[in-house]
């Protein structure tokens, strides 16, 4: 059994909470959260190197972004690399009609498109985006966060100025994986333009259920379900203690490690009370300094513009500053 469905990013603009409500769907059976298997497949974690990232045969397409092995490698133990591991992850699929997985490294990595055309050349794709510049910053908050760096985020009082950091990230993967035309063109390249159904995660954060229902539509279940969509996943902000969210995102990487011997039920329960303590534990992420957003907008707009001709959505307000 393989998916019909691919959630193929991007990577902070929602798609945990998109997982989530996917899965109350009656009518789709979700795999676990990033399997990954279409960027990893066939290799292993001490092998994550320049060579396997060569194209693959027949490859034609391919996006022009740095996809350094140094940042991904980490990834490769906790992914599936292999298709018997992988048909694995849907073997208790029932009567579902929409079979599927979120992974939004899928989006970034450069042959992932050819890996998932060859293999699911009907499969429809499910993308979101979100203004690149707050992409960028969410990203770059969640990074410091999970480091324990997060003093050192580019507010007034931290300690580097938006322009310094704006220069830094001038040639770092958190502008490059915002540059979404990129990204998607290779897979318009290769699938039918009405197999990929792009949206933008301000509208999802506005509409959620309106969004859900449209998706629902795009997968073909029944677009009257209304999923509970008050528990936001993954949600941006900073720790009130940096000790008790280290305590917590250790035991979270536990809990991942070892899913497969814990009993269903505890485990749901474990990772409710995870997530709640978690959340008490977040305060809001200083905003974006309006300078910062001033210097970045412009590294993008090219890209948002060759993008808004290509998903043929009006995205004229990431342009505004």
């Amino acid at each position: 059994m393989l998916p019909n469905f691919l959630g193929i990013g991007a990577h902070r603009c929602g798609t945990s909470s998109l997982h989530n409500y996917l899965g109350q769907h009656p009518d789709i059976f979700l795999a676990r959260k990033e399997p990954r298997y279409f960027a990893f497949k066939d290799v292993f974690a001490d092998s994550v190197t320049e060579s396997t990232l060569l194209p693959p045969e027949g490859c034609t397409t391919a996006n022009s972004l740095p996809f350094e092995p140094r940042r991904f490698s980490s990834l490769a133990p906790r992914s599936v690399t292999t298709m018997d591991a992988y048909q694995q992850l849907f073997k208790y699929v029932a009567n579902e009609k929409a079979i599927g997985e979120i992974s939004p490294i899928y989006l970034y990595h450069p042959y992932a498109h050819w890996h998932i055309r060859k293999t699911l050349p009907d499969a429809r794709l499910i993308v979101s985006l979100r203004n690149p510049v707050d992409r960028a910053y969410s990203h770059a908050v969640r990074t410091a966060v999970t480091s324990g760096r997060w003093h050192h985020l580019p507010v007034p009082a931290g300690a580097m100025t938006p322009t310094t950091m704006a220069q830094e990230w001038s040639d770092d993967y958190f502008v490059f994986r915002g540059l979404y035309h990129d990204q998607l063109k290779p897979y318009y390249d290769v699938f039918p333009h009405e197999n990929i159904k792009v949206y933008l995660f301000e509208s999802f954060r506005s509409n959620p259920i309106g969004v859900m229902q449209d998706l629902y539509r795009f997968l073909g279940v029944n677009d009257t379900f209304v999923p509970e969509v008050s528990q936001i996943l993954n949600r941006s902000g900073v720790p009130r203690n940096q000790r008790w969210f280290t305590v917590l995102n250790t035991t979270h990487r536990w809990l991942r490690r070892h899913q497969k011997i814990l009993p269903k039920s505890v485990l749901a329960a474990l990772r409710s009370r995870l997530h709640e303590l978690l959340l008490k534990n977040l305060k809001p992420s200083p905003p974006l300094p309006a300078e910062l957003r001033c210097l970045l907008t412009p590294v993008f707009r090219d890209d948002i513009l060759k993008l808004q001709d290509l998903v043929q959505l009006d995205l004229s307000c990431w342009l505004q500053y």
